[in-house]
């Protein structure tokens, strides 16, 4: 269901603890509503507290982006994005977006335009999120 993958599985396994199921044609709009505030604040803490961290890594740490490079990187994220959208793929649009940064990087040409250990360090980190976040379902 929709509300769940925008507003996390955490408030899925909620409603389901409280109603036996995720159909969230069972949710009230009360719930609903309440479900995005707590989540729109979630988000908005979390960019708060170490949104710094991550825009500067971003911005500047992966490769140094000038504007036409940073165009290409935002162009190539929002295609891939409204493209995977359109085929009903879930995907990470900060993913996506490293990914744009990296491959404007390896298209500067220069052996050193990346930052290749700090994209493997990004890789494992994904990788780790992803294996904790099995373990801690099963």
């Amino acid at each position: 269901p929709r509300e769940c993958k925008r507003s996390g599985t955490i408030f899925c396994y909620v409603f389901y603890s409280k109603t036996g199921s995720i159909d969230t044609a069972l949710m009230s709009e009360t719930t609903r509503i309440v479900m995005l505030v707590i989540a729109g604040f979630g988000i908005s803490f979390g960019v708060a507290i170490l949104g710094y961290k991550v825009i500067e890594t971003v911005g500047s740490k992966i490769t140094q982006l000038n504007a036409s490079s940073g165009f290409c990187a935002q162009i190539a994220t929002a295609v891939t994005v409204n493209f995977a959208s359109f085929l009903a793929i879930p995907v990470s649009t900060t993913s996506v977006l490293i990914g744009a940064i990296a491959g404007v990087g390896l298209a500067e040409k220069e052996k050193d335009a990346i930052n290749k250990p700090l994209l493997l360090k990004i890789g494992v980190g994904w990788i780790m999120t992803m294996i904790i976040g099995f373990g801690t379902i099963c």
